[in-house]
C-alpha cells in the first residue's frame, strides 16, 4: 500500500472541527487511523475528561491515551467494545493489499461495492460506535458530490443521520491541495426529517458560510448544493463516452489532451453502431472543460462541427457572451485536486462560479 501517512490532520483543522461534535464528559473516543494523534489531541483539549484510544498500522507514540498497533479495519472487526465518538482522517486511495470488503460490506452495507480504503474505513468506524455514537470523518470531496458515490451516500443516509458537512479549504493539507470535507454522522437514524447543515471553511480555518440541505435530498444522495444549481443560468454536462469504446476508425469524438496554451481537446474515434443516444454533443459556441489529467481545469470555446465528448471532458451548453467572459475569468486550475490523478468536478466549478459572482 502507498504511504499516505504524511497527510496528518493539521492541528488547526483538528481544533476547528471539534465544535461540530457533541462531546459529553467521560465519553470514549477512538481514532483507528490516528497517526500522530492530532484529532485525539484536539478532542482531549476540547474536553479533558474524554477517554481516548488510538489505533494505527504504524508505530504510535502517544503517551496520554491507550494505543494499539493494528490495521484499523481489522481492529474494528475484532473489537469487543463500542465507543461513543469516532474520529477519522483515513488514507485515501485504491486498496493495493488486503481488502476487508467481504467482512465490512455486509447486512445493511451489503449494497456497497468499493475498492477504496477510505470507504472501508468509513464502515469500520460506524461498526465501532454505540447505537447513539457519533462519527466525524474526513473524506475526499468526490465522496460528497461524485456521481459514482451516490449509491454509497444513499446507503449511509438510509441507515444513519448525516448531521453536518464541513467543506475544508484547499490549503487544509498544505502544501498539497487535497480537496476534502469533514462529515459528522450520527449512528442512530434520525426520524424527524431534520436537515443537514453544510458549512464552508475558509483558508484561515474559519466558517465563512452555511446553508441547510433538506432531509429528503440527503436521503437521495444529494449531499452538496447541487440542488441549488437550478438557480444559475447555465448547466454543466459531463461526457459519458469511455475509453473502452475507442477504435482506430469510426466516428470522431472529442477527448482530453495534454496541458497547453491555448488548450484544445484531442480527437479519438469510436465504432459506428454504438449506442450514443444519451451522449453529450459539443456544438459551436459551447465551452469545453478538461476534467482529468495534466490539463484538468483547462477550457476552450468550441468552434468546430458537432461531436460527442468523452467522460474526460465537461461541457457548458450554449452560454451567452457574458457567461463566456465570466467562465474564462475563473481560475479552474485552482480547483485541481487528487493525490494520484489530477481532476476537477462539476460541483467544484459551480461552487467557484457562485462564490465569485454571487448568483445564489
Amino acid at each position: 500500500m502507498k504511504d499516505f501517512s504524511k497527510y496528518y490532520t493539521p492541528q488547526k483543522i483538528a481544533a476547528s472541527l471539534m465544535r461540530f461534535v457533541d462531546f459529553n464528559d467521560n465519553d470514549s473516543v477512538i481514532d483507528i487511523c490516528c497517526g500522530k494523534g492530532n484529532l485525539l489531541f484536539a478532542a482531549k483539549n476540547y474536553n479533558p475528561s474524554l477517554q481516548c484510544f488510538g489505533v494505527d498500522i504504524a508505530d504510535i507514540n502517544i503517551d496520554w491515551c491507550k494505543t494499539t498497533k493494528k490495521d484499523g479495519r481489522e481492529f474494528a472487526l475484532g473489537a469487543k467494545r463500542k465507543y461513543t465518538i469516532a474520529l477519522a482522517n483515513p488514507p485515501f486511495g485504491k486498496i493495493e493489499s488486503i481488502s476487508y470488503a467481504s467482512k465490512l460490506f455486509v447486512d445493511k452495507y451489503a449494497s456497497i461495492n468499493s475498492k477504496r480504503i477510505e470507504i472501508e474505513m468509513l464502515i469500520a468506524n460506524l461498526n465501532l460506535l454505540k447505537e447513539d455514537g457519533i462519527l466525524l470523518i474526513i473524506l475526499p470531496n468526490t465522496f460528497i458530490n461524485g456521481v459514482s458515490y451516490k449509491k454509497i451516500r444513499k446507503t449511509i443516509s438510509e441507515n444513519h443521520f448525516v448531521k453536518t458537512i464541513i467543506k475544508l479549504p484547499p490549503n487544509a493539507f498544505s502544501p498539497e491541495r487535497i480537496n476534502c470535507s469533514a462529515i459528522v454522522i450520527c449512528k442512530k437514524k434520525n426520524n424527524e426529517n431534520q436537515a443537514c447543515t453544510y458549512y464552508t471553511m475558509n483558508e484561515k480555518f474559519n466558517i465563512s458560510n452555511s446553508y441547510e440541505i433538506k432531509h429528503d435530498n440527503i436521503l437521495q444522495g444529494c449531499w452538496s448544493n447541487n440542488v441549488l444549481y437550478e438557480k444559475v443560468d447555465f448547466k454543466i454536462n459531463r461526457g459519458n463516452i469511455s475509453s473502452n469504446m475507442f477504435s482506430e476508425k469510426g466516428i470522431e469524438v472529442l477527448h482530453t489532451s495534454k496541458k497547453s496554451s491555448p488548450w484544445q481537446p484531442s480527437l479519438r474515434y469510436i465504432k459506428k453502431g454504438l449506442n450514443t443516444s444519451n451522449s453529450i454533443i459539443a456544438e459551436k459556441g459551447d465551452l469545453i472543460i478538461s476534467r482529468i489529467g495534466s490539463s484538468a481545469g483547462c477550457l476552450c470555446l468550441y468552434e468546430g462541427d458537432p461531436k460527442y465528448i468523452t467522460d474526460c471532458l465537461m461541457l457548458i451548453k450554449s452560454p451567452n457572451k457574458q457567461l463566456i467572459k465570466h467562465m474564462q475569468n475563473l481560475n479552474l486550475r485552482s480547483l485541481v485536486k487528487g493525490v494520484s490523478t489530477p481532476h476537477i468536478t462539476v460541483s467544484d466549478i459551480y461552487d467557484l462560479y457562485n462564490s465569485t459572482y454571487n448568483n445564489l
